[in-house]
């Protein structure tokens, strides 16, 4: 039987509209419920008023940057996980991401079929 992603809502932060464009389509073909957004700020003030089963957000972003908003994410909603991708990753960038509370961290170019299996492997 074919579980319902239906009921999944993800957010995606990031500053780069195309990028964001990209995610949000993907992951409206893999039928899950999409907000994407291009900043932390608003990702924050969003989350204040909806419930989401994950965050999906870019690392380098102006004014809160994605191991910040990792951090306030899982101070503020613990059970809800959080995949960082970058296109400077290091290893210093995982452990900061790990330390943050990110379950997965992904480096752009982004391999799509892999993060498709994270996103659905951390929805359960």
């Amino acid at each position: 039987m074919e579980k319902d992603s239906s009921s999944h809502y993800i957010l995606i932060i990031d500053d780069d509209q195309n990028q964001v464009n990209t995610l949000r389509d993907i992951f409206v073909l893999e039928n899950l419920r999409v907000t994407a957004v291009t900043s932390a700020r608003e990702a924050l003030q969003l989350l204040e008023k909806e419930t989401f089963h994950l965050v999906l957000s870019d690392i380098r972003m102006k004014e809160i940057n994605g191991v910040e908003l990792t951090r306030l994410v899982k101070r503020d909603y613990p059970d809800t996980p959080v995949i960082l991708m970058t296109a400077y990753a290091s290893e210093n960038f995982i452990l900061e991401s790990i330390q943050a509370g990110a379950l997965v961290t992904m480096s752009k170019p982004l391999d799509i079929p892999h993060l498709i299996d994270q996103v659905n492997r951390l929805l359960g």
